[in-house]
């Protein structure tokens, strides 16, 4: 789903158990995290290290004549330039190390800073804040010039409008059918919220 799509569906929730939480989540989500690891470090980052809400998972473009990608970062903050990423175990292998190395290169010699974090390290979230602030540190102090930008010549899309696409796709049964289940409001409490053809 979208941030617009959920938040409709929580405008018109009954009251009941757990709405609130959902409400203080929702003020915290943004669309482009694509795990639950992810969403953590941006967490550290905005709550526990109290920098800027970044961006998740935007493609980050080389400035030049020619449209060239550099990296699709886990988290980035354009202002302070500063990318972040999020590796899991399946980073250890030899192939995919080298190319977040590669990748960690590129981003660096086009003048953002980067910090890492790997699989068990943000359980020490004081060590994670540390980690961010010596980035964004270096960022401030950097002399090379912004040689990226987030802006391209290419269609870029927001959520909203590919979830609309994909199902204008699909064939007239299945949109029908969507249309049909797609629920206006949660079932209330006590309902069993099931559905009858």
């Amino acid at each position: 789903t979208s941030l617009m799509l959920f938040g409709a569906y929580l405008e018109r929730a009954p009251k009941q158990r757990g709405l609130r939480l959902a409400h203080q989540a929702f003020s915290l989500a943004i669309e482009g995290s694509e795990s639950p690891r992810e969403t953590l470090m941006r967490l550290i980052w905005i709550l526990d290290a109290g920098l800027p809400t970044p961006v998740c998972n935007r493609t980050v473009f080389a400035v030049g004549k020619q449209v060239r990608i550099l990296a699709k970062p886990d988290l980035l903050s354009p202002e302070l330039g500063v990318a972040g990423e999020y590796d899991g175990h399946h980073h250890q292998e030899t192939h995919r190390r080298r190319k977040d190395i590669g990748r960690e290169g590129r981003l660096r010699d086009h003048g953002l800073e980067y910090f890492t974090f790997i699989a068990g390290e943000l359980h020490d979230r004081q060590a994670a804040v540390r980690r961010m602030h010596a980035t964004v540190d270096r960022a401030e102090r950097s002399a090379l010039p912004r040689l990226w930008t987030l802006d391209s010549i290419l269609t870029t899309w927001t959520l909203d409008e590919r979830l609309a696409l994909r199902e204008s796709m699909l064939p007239s049964e299945v949109r029908a059918r969507l249309a049909h289940d797609r629920p206006t409001a949660p079932p209330a409490p006590g309902t069993g919220g099931s559905r009858t053809s």
